[in-house]
């Protein structure tokens, strides 16, 4: 999480002012009468020195909020979480907070630290896209922050929290079920981390449409890699070396962008020698050539889901927990033949 200051605090000020904490909670909350002036004075020349506003500062100080919300996902170069943070961003613009971001790269234990270390600054909330949501030790710590909680493009086996994002198990049956409509039969699927629930879902719905349609499931023809161009790449030639398939599943469009890649390499063309699905639908996805059939998800009103259901625990102490899930449509373009 790096350097960056959250918020100052009142141990802050009281160091920087030679003065006890309890002195400078009298004096922010106006209740400092026996206090004297030149004290009072000291105090608030210390708020103004520091790089923050002072009238922010105060109103962090007496209500105990900063109006700062964490975001912490796996990839931000992923453009599918970048379209995300733009969502919840301007959403906390409008409403006068500010965004805190950090990146776990689908790291669990630097996911941990980063929950971790908000407990040191003046976070009022907090959105997390996490790597693993069934850990109990993980679960420990989120409890441990005593903020407001939303999981964002993950669902939590406890139903702990609320948790934002779409019908993946549906949008992965979808995607195998459009495939195996145009007559395709050895189809491969390039997942994730296997630990993260909502491409366990996809899987399943893989799964699911093979063995409804009477195509037998094949675990050779499932690769786990990291959810990256290179680990899209990577899969595939995994897959390709060991058999012919005429279809692949990719269950994020930057992975469906290495097997663009892969196949190139290997001299097959896409869709005449191999047809690929992908899932997201992020801005590049209808520039590729061919134009990318994908799994479309409404992106940027996930993250302004995530902002509104964040500010209504934060502001309105709304603490029920739901699941709030969007609805999926495949986005058919240039990169699916038919057999």
């Amino acid at each position: 999480m790096g350097a960056v200051k959250m918020g100052i605090t009142i141990k802050d000020i009281a160091k920087q002012a030679n003065v006890s904490v309890t002195t400078v909670s009298l004096v922010m909350n106006n209740k400092a009468d026996h206090i004297s002036e030149k004290t009072k004075q000291k105090i608030f020349q210390v708020v103004e020195e520091m790089d923050y506003k002072p009238s922010q500062v105060a109103r962090s100080l007496v209500t105990s909020k900063s109006k700062t919300i964490a975001l912490i996902v796996p990839d931000i170069s992923n453009p599918f979480f970048s379209e995300i943070a733009k969502g919840i961003s301007d959403v906390l613009y409008q409403e006068g907070y500010n965004l805190f971001l950090s990146t776990s790269y689908d790291n669990i234990e630097q996911e941990l630290q980063s929950i971790t270390s908000l407990a040191e600054y003046s976070i009022d909330g907090l959105i997390i896209s996490t790597v693993n949501t069934n850990d109990s030790q993980y679960e420990a710590v989120l409890s441990k922050l005593n903020i407001p909680l939303i999981l964002l493009d993950r669902h939590s086996v406890l139903k702990r929290y609320t948790s934002i994002g779409v019908a993946d198990k549906d949008g992965g049956y979808q995607a195998t079920q459009y495939l195996l409509d145009k007559g395709h039969k050895q189809i491969a699927c390039i997942t994730g981390n296997a630990d993260i629930r909502n491409l366990q879902e996809r899987l399943a719905g893989y799964r699911e449409a093979l063995e409804q349609h009477g195509v037998a499931f094949n675990e050779k023809l499932v690769e786990h890699a990291e959810l990256t161009i290179e680990g899209g790449y990577m899969a595939t030639k995994n897959i390709l070396e060991k058999q012919a398939v005429s279809a692949i599943f990719a269950c994020n469009d930057l992975m469906a962008l290495g097997v663009y890649q892969a196949a190139l390499e290997r001299g097959l063309k896409i869709p005449e020698h191999l047809s690929v699905v992908g899932f997201d639908d992020i801005p590049l996805s209808k520039y590729l050539n061919p134009k990318l059939t994908t799994m479309h998800q409404p992106i940027y009103q996930i993250g302004t889901a995530a902002a509104n259901s964040i500010l209504a625990a934060v502001i309105d102490g709304k603490t029920k927990p739901e699941d709030i899930v969007f609805d999926l449509h495949l986005v058919e373009r240039d990169s699916v033949s038919t057999l």
